[in-house]
């Protein structure tokens, strides 16, 4: 006898793994867009649309987009998976992200997904592609499916386009919809390989960025800003050392100057922080709040961060209070192929991150825990922090 009744943990896990089972099914997804091209500033809602639903009880929907045309500033579920349990993630770096699941399928025909842009030029036309696509029924298969409205980039699947027809600009009138979660921000790449970490020096960085990140580079915006907000500086001769990682003093340095650097009431209690080093007051106010704690026989002040060590002692900056994450402990514990590699210390920390958006992961299921925490990677992080809280 067919099981009919699922786990949220393994619809999702089953939404995120390439099933090749296919049973017959005449099922379309639809990239609706707006009649009216936008211009520069206007907002306007892309929606994607189901019909001939056999019964959903998983779904995941990338929606790619160009970054240099628009900005995506909300995602939320529409009525065929409004009863799921769903995480949305509008800037991750394979694109918009709806992944959604529930015990009971959804039958319904319709909207699946809303995704609210703004366009940053006056656009010519539309350019989206539904980078990864995947359905699942509740009889545990993958339900096949054709795609009108845009691209389809992902294999055992027919596809079929219908080309948008531009007419004249004008404003579109569309509300945003508000969301529980957060406002996303643009997802970390995955590490990359670095040389060893550089203390800071009390060196500025200059308005333009620094001479080791050009324009191209993918976190310059994110090491420009972070610069400019003095949380990070460079070294002497004009280096930012991106991809290098970043030591433990380091990052307790930056934190100390996010919290307006304050007077520590006493010395670290380290052997291996003397009291004149450029990052003591950092490590003994860290120290004070409970933020960081000894490692082996002192601090170990040059070591190297993980993701998972860096994600655990900003989460004990930001109070340390699980929320909304925990309802989807399991979900993510399926839903990431690594989950497994992260260590229970930091679990809620790595959750906490990811449900505010924070982090979005290395790539759609892996979050590299173990992985060392790039200065690149950490500036972004930081900077999309501060403007989560603000």
């Amino acid at each position: 006898m067919k099981k009919r009744m699922l786990t949220l943990a393994s619809a999702l896990a089953l939404m995120l793994s390439l099933l090749t089972t296919a049973h017959a099914a005449d099922v379309t997804l639809t990239v609706k867009t707006p009649e009216t091209i936008p211009r520069a500033g206007e907002e306007f809602t892309v929606t994607v649309d189901i019909s001939g639903n056999p019964g959903l009880c998983a779904a995941q929907l990338v929606l790619e987009y160009d970054r240099d045309a628009v900005d995506c500033k909300n995602v939320w579920t529409e009525t065929v998976l409004e009863k799921m349990l769903a995480v949305t993630n509008g800037a991750a770096e394979e694109g918009a992200i709806v992944a959604a699941a529930s015990t009971e399928p959804a039958r319904k025909d319709g909207p699946m997904a809303a995704f609210v842009f703004v366009a940053k030029v006056d656009l010519t036309g539309y350019s989206f592609k539904l980078n990864v696509a995947r359905l699942t029924g509740a009889d545990s298969e993958q339900i096949p499916f054709t795609v009108e409205g845009a691209e389809l980039n992902v294999l055992d699947h027919t596809v079929k386009t219908t080309p948008t027809k531009p007419t004249k600009p004008s404003k579109p009138s569309t509300p945003s919809k508000p969301t529980a979660q957060e406002q996303p921000t643009q997802p970390d790449p995955q590490p990359q390989k670095g040389g060893a970490a550089t203390p800071e020096t009390a060196e500025d960085a200059t308005e333009t960025g620094f001479t080791d990140v050009p324009p191209t580079f993918w976190g310059a915006k994110w090491i420009t800003e972070a610069a400019k907000r003095g949380l990070f500086k460079g070294t002497p001769d004009g280096r930012f050392n991106p991809d290098a990682p970043i030591s433990r003093a380091d990052y307790v340095l930056v934190l100390h100057r996010m919290a307006g650097e304050p007077e520590p009431q006493g010395a670290a209690p380290f052997s291996d922080v003397p009291e004149d080093a450029y990052y003591a007051d950092a490590v003994a106010w860290a120290y004070e709040k409970g933020y960081v704690n000894g490692k082996g026989d002192g601090f170990a002040p040059t070591d190297s961060l993980t993701r998972q060590e860096a994600m655990k002692i900003l989460f004990g900056y930001a109070g340390g209070q699980s929320g909304g994450e925990l309802l989807l402990t399991g979900v993510y514990d399926s839903g990431f192929t690594d989950s497994g590699e992260i260590a229970a210390w930091a679990k809620p920390a790595m959750y906490w991150a990811y449900y505010k958006s924070i982090i979005s992961g290395t790539s759609a299921t892996t979050l590299s825990p173990t992985a060392t925490a790039t200065r690149a990677q950490l500036a972004k992080i930081l900077v999309g922090y501060q403007d989560m809280k603000n």
